[in-house]
């Protein structure tokens, strides 16, 4: 099997001067396909924006702030999992000068399709203050990310 990725990224930059001040605004897109041989998942592309704001008030203090959003396709070993074996002990016995007997039942298994899989979705949100002070430069930034449609395995018996 194999797996190949094609990506574009445009980005755009526009800065607009504010008498002393400046307002820097950037716009950037990702699209991403991802080539899959014989996969039974139809949408392999996705589609990931981002917006960064830039607002720098004189040559001490600047305020920043960004939102985006990214899409992850699964792993490899979900999209193409391999045939995986479960040894399960079914007898074990002990017996004069410390020897032993098992006997295991080998069951064959993989990760099953899930039709219902979705691409994992991170959704980031950033601000920030940079603040120069005599020399020393201070940034501070707070930030939340939020994932959905995390990827998880289950093991089901």
């Amino acid at each position: 099997p194999y797996m190949h990725n094609l990506a574009a990224y445009v980005e755009e930059t526009l800065t607009v001067p504010l008498g002393s001040a400046t307002l820097q605004l950037m716009a950037g897109l990702r699209a991403e396909k991802t080539f899959i041989k014989n996969t039974q998942y139809e949408n392999t592309s996705s589609l990931s924006p981002r917006f960064n704001l830039k607002f720098r008030i004189n040559d001490r203090l600047t305020v920043r702030g960004g939102w985006g959003i990214t899409e992850k396709l699964p792993s490899f070993n979900i999209l193409y999992p391999d045939p995986l074996y479960r040894d399960i002990q079914v007898f074990g016995a002990s017996y004069a000068n410390n020897r032993s007997v098992y006997v295991y039942h080998t069951t064959p298994y993989s990760i099953a399709y899930n039709d219902n899989l979705r691409w994992m979705r991170n959704r980031n949100i950033e601000v920030g203050v940079d603040l120069t002070l005599g020399g020393t430069r201070i940034s501070v930034a707070g930030y939340f990310n939020k994932t959905k449609y995390p990827y998880r395995l289950n093991t089901t018996y």
